[in-house]
């Protein structure tokens, strides 16, 4: 089976939940905060799953290592350095999410 039919079959076990509802009062009126809240189920499996989240902690171990860049700057917003690209399973994350649109 193709990597192509294989994203359309997981897709086909999407779920989506999209009628969440919690009113609060804001300038005296009841307003559903959760609107436009979606839960999307089935999107990564439980391998997929295990893999971002042990990718995270890689990252944040490598940030907790790197308290300042080459330059001795603080952590930040880096406006000349070149910094790495996106990590591949990010990249593939993204992709599912667009084609799901998530």
């Amino acid at each position: 089976m193709s990597v192509e039919e294989r994203e359309n079959l997981r897709f086909a076990y999407v779920k989506r939940k999209k009628d969440f509802s919690w009113s609060e009062k804001i300038k005296e009126k009841d307003v559903n905060i959760l609107a436009g809240l979606e839960l999307h189920k089935s999107v990564f499996s439980a391998v997929e799953q295990e893999m971002i989240v042990n990718h995270v902690y890689s990252l944040q171990e490598k940030g907790k290592m790197h308290g300042k860049d080459k330059n001795g700057n603080p952590p930040g917003i880096l406006k000349k350095d070149t910094i790495d690209p996106i990590p591949g399973l990010f990249k593939t994350m993204i992709r599912r999410l667009v084609k799901l649109c998530v």
